[in-house]
């Protein structure tokens, strides 16, 4: 009914995969895809746009994104929960001048509220001041 080809082999985090070659797996739906449309651009990934049926290895059911774009429009995982926040938790918003960046300990780039690091870091300074 949905259109969907669903793979019933091998799933590797729910997408089909399989082996082209001793040591060498395939997603089924970039295979799929590929067959169809031939090589997916170089700098973006297969999102199943149309289904979100990670098992579905129709080639019209997904579409070449970036791997941001393809991140944003889950439901789950941090990076696209907080990609959509519009204030931060204090309720300042996230843009113009209050928004800041900072690159964290494993090198990903971080959206701040200044107005909040601006706050933090007075209240560091009256702690540090009120030790002496």
């Amino acid at each position: 009914m949905t259109g969907c080809w669903l793979w019933t082999d091998h799933l590797v985090k729910g997408y089909g995969q399989f082996r082209v070659a001793p040591g060498l797996q395939v997603p089924a739906h970039v295979w799929a895809y590929e067959q169809k449309y031939g090589p997916v651009p170089d700098g973006l990934v297969l999102d199943h746009e149309v289904c979100d049926t990670r098992r579905c290895c129709n080639p019209d059911h997904v579409k070449p994104k970036t791997r941001g774009a393809n991140t944003l429009r889950t439901d789950i995982g941090l990076s696209a929960i907080n990609a959509r926040k519009t204030h931060c938790k204090r309720g300042h918003p996230f843009s113009g001048d209050n928004l800041g960046t900072k690159i964290d300990a494993t090198g990903r780039r971080q959206r701040q509220c200044r107005t909040c690091m601006r706050l933090h870091y007075r209240n560091y300074r009256l702690r540090k001041k009120d030790r002496r």
